[in-house]
């Protein structure tokens, strides 16, 4: 005799979203980190745009939560000429301790205009920037 699956939906009472194997589902389980612990949150965001743009990242989280804490940007952070940004100085090397720093997006673009400028588009070698950085991974 078979039984019935069970239906597992999101805890939330206003979400109705189905969470297999979990209490909440991806959106709200996101939704509650960015709450409880907004540096932890933008860190697994910036890792996971630099995967999804095939970008080496290799940056301590007490390391990321010492640089955006010491800066503005946990509160001025956005997509305008004047908010902040994480930067990597050098491009190549990824995300790595030591290479990146917060700019405001107009910085950026001027940084991005000189650089390809001097270098036309380069492509990433994972295995040089990982001997650039001195990183044992």
């Amino acid at each position: 005799m078979r039984t019935a699956k069970k239906e597992n939906k999101c805890a939330e009472s206003y979400c109705g979203k189905d969470s297999p194997g979990r209490t909440y589902c991806n959106t709200c389980r996101s939704r509650r980190m960015k709450d409880n612990n907004l540096v932890g949150y933008l860190f697994n965001v910036l890792r996971n745009h630099a995967r999804g743009r095939n970008i080496l990242f290799l940056l301590s989280l007490p390391h990321y939560e010492l640089i955006v804490t010491t800066s503005d940007y946990l509160t001025k952070r956005g997509r305008g000429a004047e908010d902040l940004t994480i930067d990597r100085i050098i491009p190549e090397l990824g995300y790595i301790d030591g290479n990146i720093q917060v700019l405001t997006n107009s910085a950026n673009v001027k940084k991005r205009n000189r650089d390809n400028e001097i270098w036309p588009k380069r492509k990433y070698n994972h295995e040089q920037a990982k001997q650039r950085a001195g990183t044992p991974f």
